[in-house]
């Protein structure tokens, strides 16, 4: 598969991911859901003492924040799950160690992802 491809994949996994339910709005569009959970970042991670501590990176206070598995996007969070997801999008791991290396990686990844659709939408989260 060629990188655009894995791209465009990955942004319909975060999209497909994205969880309205039981919060009171209405989310049908792509931005609309990337707007939905740009909303909750803002309100849920973004303050001064966690800016202070991420030393304003964005990216990483999204993956920090994932982390602790908001109910808004539902996401493999199980090394085994996280594994099979990037098994699933062609990732090969020659041992323990890359796999392991891939585990660690996975958070700050999905942020990343999260931030190009907030891009790519227009969408401001700070």
């Amino acid at each position: 598969m060629n990188t655009t491809g894995l791209r465009a994949k990955k942004h319909n996994w975060i999209l497909e991911a994205i969880d309205a339910d039981g919060y009171d709005i209405t989310a049908n569009t792509d931005k609309e859901k990337l707007q939905f959970i740009a909303d909750c970042i803002k309100s849920e991670a973004i303050y001064p003492h966690n800016l202070k501590r991420h030393n304003g990176n964005i990216s990483a206070l999204i993956a920090d924040h994932l982390q602790g598995l908001p109910s808004w996007l539902n996401i493999p969070f199980s090394n085994y799950d996280i594994l099979e997801l990037l098994k699933s999008w062609g990732y090969t791991f020659k041992n323990e160690r890359a796999e392991d290396k891939a585990i660690a990686n996975y958070w700050n990844a999905t942020a990343s992802i999260i931030i190009q659709l907030f891009s790519k939408h227009g969408i401001e989260v700070n």
